[in-house]
């Protein structure tokens, strides 16, 4: 059997919001053309404050209220979307403790890479069959060359039952959503049991 799995490659972030003293909350509206990673760093400070990110009314856990700056990432869908961050005290009901605030700063919303896949997770081949077409789909097409580094293991031995070409990586050219590796399996004499080889994708 011929085993594989998926990842996601490249990317780059992109500033949308300066530093930010929250008294109360701070929304920003959005429309990520594609799946995209939010960052920001924000701290809590007096009186037990702390903040709350919603995303589209949903609210997503920040963690860190203790003291000292920290930085959140969270995941969001291609599409219109409303972010808004809150101030909150413990205890109070919602209402901030007279000099408790929240500061936010260094907002970035950061295209995340297309995923890679196989189209088969497994298939099963005998000695005989020759060549198998081991087929790859990038999640979109991009406008420069994204190459795939892969990985090989399992009790199949490289050279002695099989071959793959191209070897180490696979390229999607600009453009190009489909691409393939061409894996050759090597026929002998010798009798043997079944044997496998993993393809991991890195």
């Amino acid at each position: 059997p011929i085993h594989a799995s998926s990842r996601r490659v490249g990317g780059s972030a992109a500033p949308i919001a300066g530093a930010t003293c929250m008294v109360n909350h701070e929304m920003l509206s959005m429309a990520p053309a594609r799946p995209s990673l939010l960052t920001f760093n924000y701290e809590n400070v007096g009186n037990g404050t702390f903040l709350d990110l919603f995303a589209d009314d949903t609210q997503v856990y920040l963690e860190g209220w203790e003291p000292g700056v920290h930085t959140f990432a969270h995941e969001l869908e291609a599409g219109p979307q409303v972010l808004r961050w809150e101030v909150f005290s413990h205890g109070g009901g919602g209402e901030m403790a007279p000099s408790g605030y929240s500061t936010l700063d260094a907002v970035s919303l950061e295209p995340l890479p297309p995923r890679v896949w196989f189209h088969s997770p497994t298939q099963t081949v005998t000695e005989s069959v020759g060549t198998v077409s081991v087929d790859l789909a990038l999640e979109w097409a991009c406008d420069t060359p994204v190459t795939v580094s892969y990985q090989l293991s399992g009790d199949a031995e490289l050279g002695v039952d099989y071959n793959v070409s191209p070897a180490n990586a696979v390229t999607f050219a600009p453009g190009q959503t489909h691409t393939n590796l061409t894996v050759t399996i090597i026929d002998d004499t010798e009798p043997e049991h079944s044997e496998t080889v993993y393809f991991i994708l890195s």
